[in-house]
């Protein structure tokens, strides 16, 4: 399937976006956009090239991790995950949780603890016996950066080296955010203005940024805070670990950490000299606790009309339950906390018309309508789409095609249509309904409350069949990286050439393991995609008319010398003013750009590729270094290859920026003999490249059909959590899938689960219980999966032992003779138990070792059995059982 030239469009643009704010952001210290934005933009960028692979490419901004100031940072595994927040918006999300906080914990006299968000990075603070060990980005919630060194420069003791009581516990694991106060960064910024540098765009990036430099000079400069708020680990000891959220906080400033304060207090001039002035009759609120649905929305209220008076840029506030016990007994899903919300700050709208509603079919069968919108930006980003839902929701704005609506980005992320602010006068408005029949396949469309689905099956449906192969290949399912959706959708085309040893096209997922090579080669081009537009060919052509006399180290860049980027190019082009002058100053280059590089530039000067480059480069002005070219070009036949490695980085942003001049551009122009040599490049008119015949990609070149036989190859023994995932089995995501594979250790365990089995396990309610006998009761499904099983692919849970601990929730404490704690935690995990990180009236079981703390006592007053690591062996081997240690508690 081609790329529509409006993704190719967006593709370059974003591309280019990217790249320009990671150098503000990351070599001048100086971003032009939030990280917000940012964020935003990288995301279109990946939903695109997952959308359309053919626009992947190696120097992709999505095929680099971070940006070049992280290279230097060593990764580090967290000592426990640092889960993100759910967020919510608006009253009714806040009622629905606080709701649902009464409904589990079972009482509605609930504390919650209420804090403002902090918009800094987040970061990880290590410390063993009350000393500082270690600090880390939080990363993706598992592995983080370790920016130890620059933690430890922060000055004016923001960061406490030590921390203050006599008694701490013997490990300590804190998170906090990372901050600049707002005061201290509008003076630092007139310092800078003042010297003649470049001001930050605001606090949240300038501390960000402080804190990924490589030299810890920088973060020593700068007036940055930690902000502590939550205990990741704390190692018992002769202080218990507190039993609220808001003891967590005065705890951490007992020890020397900065906190948000319950009221206002004297804090260094300067630095967070902010709350204290009065909003309405009252203090600043900075956390304080609250009851109910009311105090929470009332605290909500009162941060917003104070949040530009406070010391810190915030974006929003987190509603926790206080007790810690409560929090424990909710646990957690796989990306966040049940106990705890982002209550964030309202989001930015935008008005704009409605194209159309078109109707998205998913993996289940669900009809989704989505507007298509004329494109407008929001909050900084393009909006070209958003979810209406379902038909009730579209019913409700009764909104139609050409009404002018209000766009929002739920949580700044997700756009949604919120209102209709004009409507377009009709004689007759009738009311939007759902299609009767399935625009993917044409049967039946059956309503099901407030939802409507295809009456279709994966079998008889080709978008159900597209969306469930596609969730296969995805990320946390077999991640087949190489498939992206187009992908899938060429393979699932009924009319593709045959591709797997039955000559058919791929309709189950087991045929992707049916796939050959030889096959994966002989699938058809794409149809043909259209030539250059006319405007295409006119802006390339007065682009590459416009290319004259740019500076030195764009050439220097351009030319694509080993070791030489934009920063280097610089400082070459500032010590040398030529090409010629570098030939004869091997030393002093060697100083610019080290003497690994200086060697390789000198000898690749002297080829004859690169003269004949440089002399096509004067003879058309592009350089203008006082060298007269000869009247006939150095002795050399490009070739095709060699043409586009030459020519490609020369049109980098950071040379000659010709932002349209591909690989397959060269190619194009090669082919048509319209380009032999880099100079004719430049002599290339509009009606020359109007001229190219239309573009055909083959979807697998060798290397692509490789690397997917490699992917495929390696996903056989796949983790039995990520097969489950995969399936696609409705209502089960990644954390109840983790939590299937350790209860029964095998796909052939979990298939034959009885419904009353599942609904014991306590992440398990009735509607994804349903779901899972349902699939797996499928005759369609179970030959599907046995087809799988037939072609090799062969699920595994670690140790897989037998599932011994089936619905216990164990937890531990203290120091254990043989095992490390995260040692225990895989070996009950493997034999079907929970881990707890706590002990409260539902736990069943707590493993003591040596110096056991208060998780012990409180397991005696809770009559909670107690075990040694061996009487924990003898349980996962069924030598002893939990009655066995009710009758003789430890």
């Amino acid at each position: 399937m081609s790329v529509p030239q409006r993704a190719r469009e967006r593709h370059r643009e974003l591309v280019d976006q990217i790249r320009h704010h990671d150098h503000r952001y990351y070599v001048l210290d100086a971003p032009e956009i939030t990280d917000h934005k940012y964020d935003a933009l990288f995301r279109e960028l990946k939903v695109l090239e997952r959308d359309y692979s053919e626009l992947e490419t190696p120097d992709s901004p999505t095929q680099r991790v971070g940006g070049a100031v992280a290279e230097g940072f060593p990764e580090v595994r967290h000592e426990a995950p640092m889960l993100s927040l759910q967020s919510i918006h608006d009253e009714t999300e806040l009622r629905e949780f606080t709701d649902r906080m009464e409904r589990e914990i079972g009482r509605e006299d609930i504390e919650y603890c209420l804090e403002p968000k902090f918009d800094g990075l987040s970061v990880e603070l290590v410390y063993e016996q009350g000393r500082f060990v270690r600090g880390a980005t939080r990363g993706n919630g598992e592995v983080g950066e370790d920016i130890t060194s620059n933690l430890k420069r922060i000055r004016g003791g923001f960061l406490p080296p030590k921390l203050k009581r006599v008694h701490v516990p013997g490990r300590l694991a804190v998170r906090g955010e990372a901050v600049m106060p707002i005061a201290s960064f509008d003076r630092m910024n007139r310092d800078l203005l003042e010297r003649g540098q470049e001001a930050f765009k605001n606090p949240r990036n300038a501390a960000a940024g402080s804190l990924r430099q490589l030299d810890s000079g920088v973060a020593a400069s700068r007036p940055l805070a930690v902000l502590a708020y939550d205990i990741l680990v704390w190692e018992e000891g002769p202080v218990p670990r507190p039993e609220t959220q808001s003891g967590v906080l005065r705890a951490l400033g007992e020890l020397g950490f900065l906190v948000a304060p319950e009221r206002p207090i004297k804090r260094p001039a300067g630095v967070f000299d902010s709350p204290g002035r009065a909003v309405e009759g009252r203090l600043e609120p900075w956390w304080e606790i609250g009851r109910g649905a009311e105090e929470v929305l009332n605290y909500h209220r009162r941060v917003i009309k104070a949040r530009d008076r406070f010391a810190v840029e915030l974006d929003g506030v987190v509603v926790k339950l206080d007790r810690l016990a409560d929090q424990r007994e909710l646990g957690e899903r796989s990306r966040s906390p049940r106990w705890a919300v982002a209550f964030k700050f309202p989001p930015g709208q935008a008005d704009t018309t409605l194209l159309d509603i078109e109707v998205q079919v998913g993996r289940t069968g669900k009809l989704t309508p989505v507007a298509r919108l004329d494109p407008v930006d929001v909050s900084g980003v393009k909006v070209e789409h958003a979810s209406l839902h379902n038909q009730g929701m579209v019913q409700q704005l009764d909104v139609l095609k050409g009404d002018r609506v209000r766009i929002q980005r739920a949580g700044d992320v997700i756009p949604q249509v919120v209102a209709v602010v004009e409507r377009r006068p009709r004689a007759k408005r009738t009311a939007w309904r759902m299609p009767e029949r399935c625009p993917g396949c044409g049967q039946p469309v059956r309503a099901d409350g407030a939802n409507h689905f295809c009456s279709g099956t994966w079998s008889s449906c080709p978008a159900q069949r597209v969306e469930r192969l596609a969730h296969f290949v995805g990320k946390g399912a077999m991640e087949i990286e190489t498939l992206g959706k187009r992908l899938v959708e060429i393979l699932a085309d009924e009319d593709r050439a045959a591709l797997n040893a039955k000559g058919l096209p791929v309709r189950t997922p087991a045929d992707f393991y049916q796939i050959e090579r030889e096959a994966l080669l002989r699938v058809p081009s794409q149809p043909a995609g259209p030539p250059l537009t006319e405007r295409e060919a006119d802006e390339l052509a007065k682009r590459l008319a416009a290319v004259r006399n740019r500076p030195f180290e764009c050439i220097l860049v351009g030319l694509n010398f080993s070791g030489v980027g934009p920063k280097r190019a610089r400082a070459v082009a500032a010590r040398f003013p030529d090409i010629t002058s570098i030939q004869f100053a091997w030393a002093e280059l060697a100083t610019l750009i080290g003497a690994k590089h200086a060697p390789s530039l000198l000898a690749k000067l002297e080829t004859t590729a690169t003269q004949a480059l440089l002399h096509d480069l004067r003879e058309i002005g592009v350089l203008d270094d006082g060298i007269q070219p000869c009247r006939h070009s150095p002795a050399y036949e490009w070739e095709q290859e060699t043409l586009a490695k030459a020519v490609v980085p020369m049109a980098g942003k950071d040379a000659l920026h010709l932002p349209n001049t591909t690989k397959l551009l060269v190619t194009e122009l090669f082919a048509a003999n319209l380009v032999r040599r880099p100079a004719d490049l430049f002599r290339l008119s509009k009606n020359a490249l109007l001229t190219l015949p239309p573009r055909r990609r083959r979807p697998f070149a060798a290397k692509v059909a490789d690397n997917f036989l490699r992917e495929r190859d390696a996903s056989r023994s796949v983790r039995l959590d990520r097969f489950l995932f995969a399936l696609g089995i409705p209502h089960l995501g990644q954390h109840a899938a983790r939590v299937l594979a350790a209860r029964y250790g095998s796909i052939d365990g979990v298939s034959a689960a009885e419904r009353q089995d599942l609904l014991d396990i306590h992440e398990i309610g009735e509607e994804m219980a349903n779901s899972v006998v349902t699939f797996f009761t499928d005759d369609n499904n179970r030959a599907d999966l046995q087809r799988l099983l037939e072609l090799g692919v062969s699920p595994v849970w670690e140790t897989m032992g037998e599932s011994t601990l089936s619905g216990l929730l164990i937890a531990l404490t203290g120091t254990l003779p043989t095992m490390k704690r995260n040692q225990a935690a895989k070996l009950i995990e493997s034999h079907g138990g929970r881990v707890a990180s706590g002990v409260s009236s539902r736990t069943s079981l707590l493993v003591a070792g040596d110096n056991a703390g208060s998780k012990l006592k409180k397991a005696h007053e809770l009559g909670v059995p107690v075990a040694s690591e061996d009487e924990l062996l003898q349980l996962t081997r069924s030598e002893k059982t939990l009655n066995d240690l009710f009758a003789s508690p430890a």
